[in-house]
């Protein structure tokens, strides 16, 4: 397969292992805003602060070659002593696709107080979806999801990643709406997490050409005549009764 982008990937680099010159993923990025998803999906105002601190996570999807990866993205920093502010500076950010990698996520920052708001089983009025049962909801839940396989046809594209288009604490996108990106860059979202450079192309490349059917040459048209003769009969005898002499 051969990848013709205007931006590198982490899986590039096995072209230069050889490659099928006459299979092309034109690798062009494309944004399409309120695709008909009806997933699970949350925002920014995931998010609880304590004091100079706060956490966030948003969940998003990505659609790679026929099958759906959830993510959560979390994130930690400091916040300004506004009350509902947001991050101001990100100390540290991850994007978890299993639930060990959020829990891991979480043990790691500093301020008990948000450990404990995400970790508790009592619901409180502000932040509760920043919590531990709703990553089991979304990471779980979504594997299960094989009702999208029309988002790939549609735009001919082997990957895309979906986010919720506004900045809401609801799960509904429904009432939101998202923003795709078609053939996005996996690196960004560290999906070598999930596929080594190696698997990854190997993937793309075998449902560009099997399943998106590119890079298979036309099947010309045949009229019958020429089929007719091409079997070595002969169109005025080979159908005919020759009579006897």
């Amino acid at each position: 397969m051969r990848i013709i982008s205007s931006f590198h990937d982490y899986y590039d680099s096995v072209q230069s292992q050889g490659q099928d010159l006459k299979l092309i993923y034109l690798r062009e990025e494309k944004e399409v805003v309120n695709y008909p998803f009806e997933i699970y999906l949350t925002s920014h105002s995931n998010y609880f602060r304590h004091d100079k601190f706060g956490a966030e996570m948003y969940s998003r999807i990505v659609g790679f070659c026929g099958q759906i990866y959830p993510i959560i993205v979390m994130l930690y920093g400091k916040t300004s002593n506004k009350l509902g502010s947001k991050l101001s500076s990100i100390i540290n950010q991850k994007n978890c696709y299993t639930v060990d990698e959020v829990i891991d996520f979480v043990k790691n920052i500093p301020s008990k107080h948000i450990r404990d708001e995400f970790f508790a089983k009592r619901k409180r009025v502000w932040g509760h979806y920043f919590n531990i049962k709703n990553v089991h909801r979304f990471l779980e839940d979504i594997k299960t999801e094989n009702r999208y396989e029309k988002v790939f046809h549609d735009h001919n594209s082997p990957i895309f990643l979906t986010n919720c288009n506004k900045h809401t604490g609801l799960f509904d996108v429904k009432h939101f709406g998202t923003v795709t990106i078609f053939n996005p860059c996996l690196k960004d979202i560290e999906f070598y997490k999930v596929f080594d450079p190696y698997r990854a192309f190997q993937e793309i490349a075998m449902y560009l050409g099997g399943v998106l059917g590119m890079g298979n040459p036309p099947v010309p048209s045949v009229s019958n005549d020429d089929l007719i003769e091409a079997k070595g009969f002969d169109l005025k005898k080979s159908f005919r009764k020759e009579k006897n002499g």
